[in-house]
């Protein structure tokens, strides 16, 4: 389940930076239309198979509800990321990895 919420977390990252102006902000330059394309892509993927996980885990009302629970506060995260620590994203993100792999693990 944590591990689920870290995919959570990549796939809005991945559509925040399908936008030009978050793209800007951590790359310096423009972003091309397939990099858009692809990040789209995979975001949206990755949050159909994430929301099908919980459905599968939890059932269908239960896991809708923790779905949208969990995708609120983590919009809610990156917004304050790209406002504030727009630079550090990449950091924040391999950390949230290394704690999500370990409390999966253990």
């Amino acid at each position: 389940m944590i591990l689920n919420i870290f995919l959570i977390y990549v796939s809005l990252l991945l559509l925040a930076l399908s936008i030009n102006k978050h793209y800007k902000l951590l790359f310096s330059k423009d972003i091309n239309k397939k990099t858009v394309r692809l990040f789209r892509l995979i975001g949206y993927i990755v949050l159909v198979i994430c929301l099908g996980i919980f459905i599968n885990l939890k059932g269908l009302s239960l896991g809708t509800t923790y779905f949208v629970g969990i995708l609120a506060p983590l919009i809610f995260f990156i917004s304050l990321l790209f406002t504030y620590q727009s630079k550090h994203i990449i950091k924040y993100t391999l950390i949230l990895f290394l704690i999500s792999m370990f409390f999966t693990i253990y």
